[in-house]
């Protein structure tokens, strides 16, 4: 299986015309697919809570979670992770990892469990 080009090139060459919400939509499209193509055993979820924290893709899998914030923004800024913090104390099972993905073309490890990384490249990596 390959990533859709189209996405790749959508992702990588954003339209300043593009919402957020867009944006975030096609990543989460693309990795919904590749884990469907993968036949990977896993639940896709959006998490809302009631004192406001969201996270917009939590992927369960039988080990556990993965969490991704989205974010169009061309620089990741450290308030980019703020709901992936501290997010394993209200999982049921344990938190494997955090990713911030955006427009960022610079890899970035804010801690042992989160890492912020370029959507693009995220996507590619996953079918390599």
């Amino acid at each position: 299986m390959s990533i859709d080009l189209k996405i790749v090139v959508f992702i990588s060459n954003v339209n300043p015309h593009l919402s957020g919400s867009e944006f975030e939509s096609a990543i989460v499209a693309e990795m919904y697919k590749q884990l469907q193509y993968l036949d990977i055993d896993a639940s896709v979820y959006h998490l809302r809570t009631s004192d406001g924290r969201e996270v917009d893709l939590l992927i369960e899998t039988p080990q556990g979670y993965y969490a991704f914030e989205i974010k169009m923004s061309s620089n990741y800024n450290h308030t980019d992770n703020r709901h992936l913090r501290n997010l394993e104390e209200i999982l049921d099972k344990p938190l494997l990892h955090s990713f911030v993905l955006s427009q960022d073309t610079k890899p970035n490890q804010t801690n042992s469990a989160i890492t912020a990384v370029h959507a693009a490249d995220f996507l590619t990596s996953i079918i390599t």
